[in-house]
């Protein structure tokens, strides 16, 4: 299973976390070693620690309770985007969300005319099945529920 520490655990883009029900054959199977080394050095662990650094870190002080905590609250940031979208009649949602992602957009006007005139929010698109949808992550401080929806709504007036 693999987790993206950058949206789940808000690390770098490159943080990412991949867990092995069998931790000891996956390590047999990645590492790599040379004549030169005493030991395969390069494996589950990889050899890019100091990326890993700042999750360690964060993991360590939040725990586990922090970390699950963490997590609910941006899994409710997420479906408040959902209840909010569902709720507007000039808004549509694609599905209710199952992670931290929530893909929507209005119904009438095309999400890249509304996007460049969104005021202090932040959407990204995101192209599903040849359509193109707001991408939204609701626990970025710029994307919270009420910010992008009313950044939308306010844009869908200015353009009439």
């Amino acid at each position: 299973m693999s987790v993206s520490a950058h949206k789940w655990l808000y690390q770098p883009k490159s943080s990412a976390l991949v867990m092995f029900r069998e931790p000891q054959a996956a390590h047999e199977a990645v590492s790599f070693g040379s004549s030169y080394l005493a030991v395969p050095n390069i494996g589950l662990q990889g050899s890019r620690g100091d990326v890993a650094l700042p999750l360690a870190a964060t993991l360590l002080s939040w725990g586990r309770a922090g970390t699950a905590g963490r997590i609910e609250a941006d899994l409710a940031l997420a479906g408040r985007l959902a209840d909010l979208v569902e709720g507007a009649s000039e808004l549509e949602l694609w599905q209710r969300p199952v992670t931290g992602v929530v893909n929507w957009r209005p119904r009438d006007v095309s999400p890249e005319r509304v996007r460049p005139h969104l005021r202090d929010a932040w959407v990204s698109l995101a192209d599903i099945a040849g359509e193109t949808w707001f991408r939204s992550v609701p626990a970025n401080p710029l994307a919270g529920p009420h910010r992008v929806v009313d950044a939308v709504t306010l844009a869908l007036d200015e353009l009439g």
